[in-house]
């Protein structure tokens, strides 16, 4: 039997969580085997579980547990960007995409990462830089997508996009996301987007509500330079990563944006496809 460190980062907010964790806790105390849980966020029942600092689990853990819905598992995979620690979420949320593993089958999922019956997918992450007057403002990474858009009034802004230095139009709108093909089916996807396998290495950029005829999403290579200038905007604009971090932008501010170097790492089973997640999570019927 392969011998994994296993550590569980949990949304406490979410009452199935806390009960899955102490699923879990179990299941490991019963075959006297370690597990670690973060101690910034810690589930309500943490018997026999070792505390282990979410800075200290780089080379001390072998895949973590999160126990949430996506936006947990977003705010996760960006604080272990680049870390090359493998993730493995449990859906507790809605949609699923990213923490495909139900709980309805722990055991089954347990006794395969003890067997070392799994495989690690890679997942490209996507790079926002700012830049204000020439000189750069923050650098930010997201899993999903990066987006530039109007706050909750009304009136539209003006957005310039460029790719790869030449000019494409500007677009009077709410605003644009640049999505990875794993944010492909998030935000993107609502905005009218199309959906992109995540092992195509691309980028998708989408219009959000643009005020012309013209519009649609470009699907460009993963290492063009995206560039949104902000032209117009007579309130607040935001750049926001992954739907959770913001940073307040202003008129003249360009975003560049291209696929980072940081990577996610998934954990995976067999018989378990991109495809099969989006029948199920988008309730495709069968013809």
């Amino acid at each position: 039997m392969f011998f994994l460190k296993v550590c569980l980062i949990v949304n406490r907010q979410k009452r199935q969580a806390n009960k899955l964790a102490e699923e879990i806790f179990q299941w490991f105390a019963h075959r006297d085997l370690p597990v670690y849980y973060s101690n910034e966020d810690p589930p309500e029942n943490v018997e026999g579980g070792i505390p282990i600092p979410r800075r200290e689990m780089a080379g001390r853990i072998d895949i973590i547990f999160v126990l949430g819905g996506d936006g947990t598992f977003l705010n996760v995979a960006r604080f272990f960007a680049g870390q090359e620690i493998p993730l493995l979420g449990f859906n507790l949320g809605r949609m699923g995409f990213l923490t495909e593993m139900d709980s309805g089958n722990l055991n089954n999922i347990l006794e395969n990462l003890l067997q070392d019956k799994y495989y690690i997918e890679e997942r490209m992450m996507l790079e926002g830089t700012v830049y204000r007057d020439g000189k750069k403002i923050t650098r930010v990474v997201g899993l999903n997508d990066i987006v530039v858009s109007k706050g909750a009034f009304a009136r539209v802004i003006e957005l310039t996009l460029y790719i790869s230095g030449e000019i494409i139009t500007t677009y009077p709108g709410d605003g644009m996301v640049v999505a990875t093909p794993t944010g492909s089916t998030a935000y993107s996807l609502s905005a009218g987007g199309p959906i992109i396998s995540p092992s195509v290495k691309s980028l998708v950029v989408t219009p959000i509500c643009p005020h012309t005829l013209y519009a649609r999403s470009l699907v460009v290579q993963h290492d063009d330079i995206i560039e949104i200038e902000v032209e117009r905007a007579d309130r607040r604009i935001m750049l926001t990563v992954d739907g959770q971090e913001g940073i307040r932008l202003g008129v003249g501010d360009i975003v560049r944006l291209t696929g980072a170097r940081e990577k996610t790492y998934l954990v995976r089973f067999e018989g378990s496809t991109f495809y099969q997640i989006l029948r199920t999570r988008l309730n495709y019927k069968n013809v």
